[in-house]
């Protein structure tokens, strides 16, 4: 059973509050920070073992 999300034939997809460059955008900077943060966690993780 697969539950959509949203109703794709009631999205004006004209007058969208956000194009697809904006939330490329948005995300690329919150993905490296993901990084950065599992990175760092990683390097903690090492100075404390040894």
């Amino acid at each position: 059973m697969t539950r959509k999300i949203y109703d794709a034939d009631k999205i004006d997809w004209n007058h969208l509050q956000f194009s697809s460059l904006d939330l490329r955008k948005l995300l690329i900077p919150l993905i490296i920070e993901q990084l950065l943060t599992s990175f760092m966690g990683m390097a903690d993780t090492m100075m404390v073992s040894r």
